[in-house]
């Protein structure tokens, strides 16, 4: 068995102060973890800090990268236990896109479409939820019941998981042994 964490967020952002307006719920991102240490997660979102409009397939540093220029992220951790074999296929997934990263990018239509309820899912497009879903679903440790492209921070909180952590997601780097032990 294996553990994997999913890690709700909100930072400080022009995005991401307009997603919690539009949605009134806490988190706006969510990204997945899967090595123990969590030097990298894994999501959509914008590849260039002060262009959001260039985004895609992202692997998130806590440590040099895109959140040490936002320190008033917050967030949540759960943790999921998943067999071996679901574990090897999400690190198979995840390294598709690592290689192609290139090719994907991030589905702002499809995040406008969301609010109305409108599906919009395109090869190669897709926003942080939905990816997240998608990884999940591919690998058969859970399948919503609505298409990976309406999926939104809050269904992953709805599931009820295991919550790890809640706070500055700063603290996670200083504190992820004492967090995995949970």
């Amino acid at each position: 068995m294996q553990n994997i964490y999913i890690v709700l967020s909100k930072s400080g952002t022009y995005i991401s102060s307009m997603l919690y307006k539009a949605t009134k719920f806490k988190y706006t991102h969510v990204s997945l973890v899967i090595d123990e240490p969590f030097r990298e997660m894994y999501s959509f979102g914008r590849r260039i800090l002060n262009y959001p409009l260039v985004g895609g397939f992202v692997v998130e540093k806590l440590k040099g990268g895109f959140y040490d220029r936002l320190p008033e992220t917050t967030c949540a951790v759960y943790k999921l236990t998943v067999t071996d074999e679901q574990y090897l296929h999400i690190k198979n997934t995840i390294a598709e896109f690592v290689e192609n990263y290139r090719k994907y990018k991030y589905s702002f239509i499809g995040l406008a479409t969301i609010k109305f309820g409108i599906a919009w899912e395109r090869k190669y497009r897709f926003t942080c939820s939905q990816f997240v879903a998608y990884v999940l679903k591919q690998s058969g440790i859970m399948n919503f019941n609505k298409k990976s492209s309406l999926i939104t921070p809050y269904d992953f909180y709805k599931l009820g998981l295991h919550e790890i952590f809640n706070g500055d997601l700063k603290r996670i780097y200083g504190y992820s042994t004492k967090i995995i032990a949970s």
